[in-house]
């Protein structure tokens, strides 16, 4: 079993949980585990042919599983099952925290190419987790996660994202491709989540 991530998200919204495989599967299955730890399943593609249990749960031509509208009922521990052609078979989990909390909007900021910019996050007390988190304009993805706060550790999944000691984003050598709105996710307590949103656009001199 591989362990794929801990997703955080928003009730009413729409999400894609990657699975993140290479080359064509024979078959690709997501269940979720339920409280008695029984699988069920939710969406499948087998012989070339996709196929879903429920109108809301869909794999998409990179097996993803995208769920449109999310409900609380939907939180919980995701598995997709990948079954090759060299008779191997593998499967990635991911756990989905659904929240329902207020969002805040931080002011707009605006930065310059090739220089350093930091986004806040108005948060009062150290966090149980956090996740900085870009809104994605690709029609395959709703967001990027750029840097994590988890376990008293801090993660960068991209070199010039990091995150200060005060939690704000420190963006290093600003590229075009950077601007676009930033979420900064916050579990304070267990399913306890806040959230703040800034949009910074970035020019050239």
């Amino acid at each position: 079993m591989d362990f794929s991530g801990h997703c955080y998200w928003w009730k009413g919204n729409d999400i894609y949980l990657p699975c993140q495989l290479q080359g064509e599967p024979v078959a690709v299955e997501w269940v979720k585990e339920t409280i008695s730890r029984q699988p069920v399943p939710k969406a499948r593609f087998v012989d070339g042919i996709f196929e879903n249990w429920e109108k809301r749960f869909n794999i998409d031509k990179n097996f993803s599983l995208l769920i449109t509208d999310l409900k609380v009922a939907d939180e919980g521990v995701y598995f997709c099952q990948v079954f090759l052609t060299n008779f191997e078979n593998f499967e990635k989990t991911i756990v989905l925290t659904i929240s329902s909390s207020v969002v805040g909007t931080a002011p707009n900021v605006q930065g310059w190419k090739g220089e350093d910019i930091r986004l806040q996050c108005d948060i009062q007390e150290e966090p149980l987790a956090l996740s900085w988190i870009k809104e994605s304009t690709s029609d395959q993805e709703l967001w990027t996660t750029k840097a994590e706060f988890f376990d008293g550790k801090f993660e960068s999944k991209e070199k010039r994202f990091n995150i200060d000691k005060d939690f704000s984003l420190v963006i290093s050598d600003l590229e075009v491709a950077d601007e676009g709105r930033y979420y900064c996710q916050v579990e304070l307590e267990v399913f306890q989540i806040v959230e703040n949103s800034t949009l910074m656009t970035v020019s050239c001199k």
